[in-house]
Order: C-alpha cells, then structure tokens, then sequence
C-alpha cells in the first residue's frame, strides 16, 4: 500500500498524500488548491451601474403616479 519511514506512512494514491504517524492521519498534501473566486472590480461597477438604473426607473414610476 505505501512505504513506511520510520515510523511514517506515505501513501501517493491519486495525487494524495497522507502522512501518518503511529497509525493516525496527521495531515494530507493535495496538488490541488482551492481557490475562492474573487470578482473583479468591473463586476462591482456593473453591480452598481444595474442597481442605479434600477433606482432611476424606481423613482421615474413614483414622481408619474403622483
């Protein structure tokens, strides 16, 4: 399954590898990362471009019903 040095289990299965010692997991390396996303900031602009319009249109409908 894996080798063991001294006392340390290294398993390469899939890219994984899982560092065992005295029988317990103590931690896993993964070449994966996982990344969160991070919006840029045209996405902020045309969030607030979108809800400015919104407001515009909001408030044109309220000035013609009174």
């Amino acid at each position: 399954m894996g080798n063991s040095n001294g006392g340390v289990n290294i398993l390469g299965t899939n890219g994984l590898q899982n560092f065992r010692l005295l029988g317990l997991e103590v931690f896993t390396i993964s070449p994966y990362q996982a990344v969160s996303a991070v919006p840029e900031p045209e996405t902020y602009a045309m969030m607030l471009a979108g809800l400015g319009l919104v407001g515009t249109i909001v408030r044109r409908r309220k000035a013609q019903q009174a």
